[in-house]
């Protein structure tokens, strides 16, 4: 399977090309931190979707899974929007590269950077067609307003990652050692 690495400069996030829509709200879950106790429901809500929705993907993460990502380098997003009384989805961030958000893999190539993937919305509830959109421009928005630089991929046969993250002005960028 192939791979599309990228990064994206806060010199080039073109917000421009996606409105903001406030509808939307992230709420930040840091590494080592006991906030998971108040949102432990919505992380167990997101593994039972994508159970639900994603049966045969090997390694899905469950709520221990996300805890112990959280418990070890990771950082989550929690993503709603205001017609939802549960999260609609989730991204996840580290300072450094991984594959499974829990052991760090190696360094970025650049200082004040981050790593940032494992992004889902839930598709079987009633949202907004835009919602992918603005998962990746809240995310992006926020990220940068602390780092410099956020790397990422997406796997060749993610379309919808590969358009949102060309629509954010990311640009292919090889980082990942393997």
């Amino acid at each position: 399977m192939s791979r599309w690495e990228v990064r994206l400069c806060i010199d080039d996030f073109d917000k421009s090309k996606i409105i903001r829509d406030n509808t939307f709200s992230l709420v930040e879950v840091k590494n080592k931190s006991f906030r998971i106790r108040d949102y432990e429901k919505d992380v167990k809500y997101i593994c039972k979707s994508i159970d639900n929705r994603l049966e045969d993907w090997d390694g899905k993460p469950s709520l221990e899974v996300a805890k112990e990502r959280l418990n070890t380098i990771s950082n989550i997003f929690l993503f709603y929007h205001s017609l939802e009384s549960k999260a609609i989805g989730w991204c996840w961030y580290t300072e450094s590269m991984t594959h499974d958000w829990i052991t760090t893999s190696h360094k970025l190539p650049t200082k004040n950077s981050c790593y940032a993937g494992g992004m889902y919305i839930r598709k079987d509830i009633n949202i907004p067609p835009t919602s992918g959109e603005q998962l990746y421009y809240h995310v992006l928005s926020n990220l940068l307003c602390r780092y410099k630089w956020v790397y990422g991929y997406a796997d060749s046969w993610n379309r919808p990652s590969i358009y949102l993250a060309n629509r954010c002005r990311f640009t292919p960028y090889n980082f990942i050692k393997e």
